[in-house]
């Protein structure tokens, strides 16, 4: 909680990607490997860091939705698309909104052969905060999937919010795809309800997309936003 106790303090209402990610690896919670750069140069060398493909995305507490902004590059192939796609995404973010702070541009690994998912808090003036979870990536909009649980929640109940997905049959296994780790998603969900519960000033933390790789090799969050309450 101290790092949201401190974002607080300091006038921050949203932690950008890299800031919300810390607070996801201090809880415990797997991140994508990568990292924040200033310049093109420095994306080639992160790229080849992590090995191609890779993924950029703006990284600015200003920006919520990275893919409407236009900050976000998927599969880069080579340091010449990565050159481009970095030069692509600061003229983009700046036409969409010029008062946006641009804090640099993210470099990560691109996971493959994962189910993405949302996960999430979110804080309900009457039961407090609630858990969250669904379908993410393509099948977000299409399917409407997601079941909540008020906060604190029991392994059980993370099983049963799994259980409860449209999705389901495709975490268990179904149509040729590898079973999930779908003990690590009930892990995730446990972490996110006593993080809720620890502090007072969490108004909303998404994860999204959560990438849930078959058993045995976790999931990790390749993108998330916390954002802070402060006052009634």
């Amino acid at each position: 909680t101290a790092m949201v106790n401190e974002a607080a303090q300091n006038g921050k209402y949203q932690l950008g990607e890299e800031a919300s990610k810390q607070v996801l690896k201090m809880l415990g919670i797997g991140v994508t490997r990568g990292r924040v750069v200033v310049d093109p140069q420095e994306a080639v060398a992160a790229a080849e860091d992590l090995g191609y493909p890779v993924v950029l995305k703006v990284e600015s507490s200003d920006i919520g939705h990275k893919s409407e902004a236009g900050g976000l590059r998927l599969g880069l192939a080579t340091s010449t698309e990565v050159v481009s796609a970095f030069k692509d995404i600061k003229d983009s973010v700046r036409c969409f909104d010029p008062a946006a702070v641009i804090d640099g541009i993210g470099v990560y690994e691109m996971v493959t052969g994962a189910i993405e998912l949302i996960a999430g808090v979110k804080r309900d003036p009457v039961f407090g905060p609630v858990i969250l979870l669904g379908s993410g990536g393509i099948l977000v909009e299409m399917l409407k999937d997601s079941v909540v649980r008020v906060a604190p929640i029991t392994k059980s109940d993370a099983y049963a919010m799994i259980s409860e997905l449209k999705t389901f049959p495709l975490l268990e296994g179904a149509r040729g795809h590898p079973k999930s780790d779908i003990d690590a998603v009930v892990d995730i969900l446990m972490r996110l309800s006593n993080f809720a519960l620890a502090t007072d000033l969490l108004s909303e933390l998404d994860i999204n997309p959560l990438m849930v790789l078959p058993d045995g090799e976790g999931a990790r969050a390749a993108d998330s936003l916390i954002a802070i309450h402060v006052g009634q």
